[in-house]
């Protein structure tokens, strides 16, 4: 057995090693919080990337004549396409679904842009009759938010049609995440048919 004074001769030796140690561990701790934080901010942002990459790639598409094929090469599944005078605008499904609900589906909604040629099936003139119609329309009678005319009619012609797609028995249930995207004009009415979405259809 150790004697008091030997003991204590001992603690000055070590004590100022356990203390270094001590320190040491609780750096490498820190260091591990802060890896795993930055590890789950890079996790995020290319959670983020990818999905606007997704949303991009599903907006192009909307121009291509072989949109269901496109679709499919994706893992999605086409349900709703539909051309009207100005643009066109489809639905498409994608399993999203884990183990514990392997059938749970993203849904996009996706709005074309402003096209001019022969072969878009576009009446010319009257798309860019509505895009003149630059003065603004209250998007909803409960906010005091305004939009461009010209799109909010563009998007009231098809959205009787595509209501079944929004808020129908699925939402909710098979279909957990609605996406609206769409590029430059079919951006903008994307951007109307999520608002309307949520004041008109009370979906969220």
């Amino acid at each position: 057995m150790l004697k008091t004074n030997e003991r204590k001769s001992l603690e000055k030796v070590f004590a100022p090693l356990l203390f270094v140690l001590f320190c040491a561990s609780e750096e490498d701790d820190d260091d591990d919080d802060e890896e795993e934080e930055e590890e789950e901010e890079e996790k995020e942002k290319e959670e983020e990337y990818s999905k606007a990459a997704l949303t991009a790639r599903s907006s192009n598409y909307c121009y291509k004549t072989n949109l269901e094929e496109l679709l499919e090469s994706d893992g999605y599944e086409l349900v709703w396409d539909k051309f009207t005078d100005v643009t066109r605008v489809y639905v498409a499904d994608r399993k999203i679904g884990d183990d514990d609900d392997p059938q749970a589906l993203e849904r996009f909604i996706v709005a074309r842009g402003a096209v001019w040629g022969d072969n878009q099936n576009v009446d010319r003139m009257r798309l860019s009759n509505q895009i003149s119609k630059v003065w603004p329309t209250q998007v909803h009678p409960d906010v005091q938010v305004v939009c461009h005319t010209g799109v909010y009619e563009m998007t009231e012609e098809f959205f009787n049609e595509i209501t079944p797609y929004i808020n129908g028995p699925d939402i909710g249930k098979e279909v957990r995440k609605l996406t609206f995207c769409g590029h430059s004009l079919g951006g903008s009415i994307a951007t109307i048919l999520a608002v309307w979405t949520k004041l008109r259809l009370e979906v969220d």
